[in-house]
């Protein structure tokens, strides 16, 4: 990557729709600090047919390999949930509007295929609720509620889990809720692991993590982050929540993951339409398949399938011992390379040098194959 002042003449990245792209550079911002491997920091393109200013994100430099291995698995995790949440977006039904929602940032382009690999977003958009917690107005409260709701619905929509909400990664813009940083996001279905920090965790990433990921790991982080941004104080017990009107939201919300509500639920007990509603039975079935894989033991082998033995065929007509009471050979198959029966006459005449076994049958002569042409053209003889 270049040094930090340095502004590249131009970008060359992947776009979310998979078009390879190069679009010169007009300046770009200082870089800022995301966490210990990565940074990032705003940058102006040249007019291309996309995104004018764009929030590009990288490694820092001087990364040990193991480091820089870990990075980049930091910066694919974006472009994953970056990638799935675009086609989801595209599949909502509708037509005249940008249909992705507001509460995620939109990528741009990747670049994955070489050392110097990035990810460009739409700029993020508001502030971290840290810094508003305990002040908005009882609006700006539904609102937030409502916002996060169902940012948390479209991840887990596309089939990802974020793992590490907190105030630090939910940005609050009036009336916007935006979830940011996806570096540490994962697909449903995928074995837990150790992830996230007290006390916005959910107990299951926690030590000792153990099952798949389900759409309801964010749940309990969600829960958390609405009781503080709403209160401006952590949750210490849930009955804390009736203080604040949110008991018979999210009392079960923060309960043991198998009893834990979905969003779809909680958007329901709001009484609030489901954005998603359309696409649900078909991601559904993808969602439990992903279960049924990843819940299967390791050294586990279904039972084999039981098959009927086979069935004998029913005998032939045409050899059938009981047809007018004749003898089996009597429905002998008759035909150029039928072979004679026992006691039926037969010799053998020389063809072009070539023996050929001749049957009477019936008083027809049926030699095989070049004697019979010869017979039909009147030149066998015995």
């Amino acid at each position: 990557m270049t040094e930090p002042d340095e502004v590249p003449s131009h970008l060359t990245f992947r776009s979310a729709r998979g078009d390879d792209v190069t679009v010169a550079v007009d300046a770009a911002g200082p870089w800022e600090p995301v966490n210990q491997l990565m940074r990032a920091r705003l940058v102006r393109l040249e007019p291309w047919g996309g995104a004018s200013t764009v929030r590009m994100t990288a490694l820092v430099e001087q990364l040990s390999p193991s480091a820089r291995a870990r990075g980049y698995e930091l910066l694919d995790n974006e472009i994953l949930a970056g990638v799935r949440l675009a086609r989801l977006a595209e599949r909502v039904p509708g037509s005249g509007r940008d249909k992705y929602p507001r509460q995620l940032p939109r990528l741009v382009g990747y670049q994955a295929f070489t050392l110097d690999q990035f990810v460009l977003l739409q700029p993020y958009e508001g502030v971290p609720v840290d810094t508003v917690a305990g002040t908005l107005v009882r609006e700006e409260q539904q609102r937030f509620i409502e916002q996060m709701i169902v940012g948390v619905r479209w991840v887990g929509e596309a089939g990802l889990a974020h793992r590490t909400l907190s105030p630090r990664t939910v940005l609050w813009s009036s009336p916007h809720v935006q979830i940011v940083d996806f570096s540490h996001a994962t697909l449903i279905g995928t074995p837990r692991q150790v992830v996230g920090s007290l006390p916005w965790a959910a107990p299951e990433q926690r030590d000792g993590a153990s099952g798949v990921v389900t759409d309801r790991d964010d749940v309990w982080a969600m829960a958390r982050l609405i009781c503080y941004v709403i209160s401006g104080f952590e949750l210490t017990n849930r009955t804390q929540l009736d203080q604040y009107h949110l008991s018979e939201l999210l009392n079960d919300a923060l309960g043991p993951v198998e009893s834990r509500p979905d969003s779809r639920e909680l958007l329901r007990r709001l009484r609030l339409p489901d954005p998603l509603s359309r696409l649900q039975s078909g991601n559904e079935a993808l969602r439990r398949g992903r279960e049924q894989f990843f819940a299967v033991k390791p050294g586990y082998l279904p039972p084999p399938p039981q098959v009927p033995p086979p069935q004998a065929p029913p005998p032939s007509p045409l050899v059938s011992p009981l047809d007018a009471g004749q003898p089996a050979n009597s429905h002998r198959p008759r035909g150029p390379r039928a072979m004679p029966a026992a006691g039926e006459p037969h010799h053998v005449v020389d063809v072009t040098d070539q023996e050929v076994d001749v049957r009477d049958v019936d008083g027809w002569r049926e030699p095989d194959r070049r004697g019979w042409w010869r017979r039909k053209k009147g030149l066998d003889h015995d």
